[in-house]
């Protein structure tokens, strides 16, 4: 089985010119973090994507790791659980989608549910 694009971008342009798509921000496994690593199960990334409440905070889609989440090139306006993992429904603006598509992939870590380094691009 092939394995999906870290980063899957709706053909739509939300009415705000954002662009909507989906990034892979976390799978079950074990990630090195300080002071410890991190493992993380199948049944913690049911209980992340349940807890995430956008209404409350809407993480920032950022590059890197920054101190303070900024710039934001979007927000993650859901997450959901697939075979390969935890995925955000994200808005992203024009310049993220030009920079993932012209760029190497980066690390993810998603934000406002278990800071950790994981899958390949964006950070939610």
């Amino acid at each position: 089985m092939q394995p999906s694009p870290a980063f899957q971008l709706d053909s739509r342009e939300a009415a705000n010119g954002l662009r909507r798509g989906r990034i892979h921000v976390l799978r079950a496994g074990t990630w090195p973090a300080h002071p410890r690593d991190l493992t993380l199960t199948d049944a913690d990334l049911v209980a992340i994507a349940a807890a995430y409440e956008p209404a409350a905070y809407q993480a920032p889609v950022v590059i890197g790791h920054p101190e303070n989440d900024h710039p934001a090139y979007g927000w993650a306006l859901g997450l959901s659980l697939a075979d390969d993992g935890l995925w955000a429904e994200v808005e992203v603006t024009p310049e993220l989608v030009d920079a993932i598509e012209a760029g190497p992939a980066a690390s993810s870590a998603p934000r406002g549910a278990q800071k950790t380094s994981c899958a390949r691009r964006g950070n939610v």
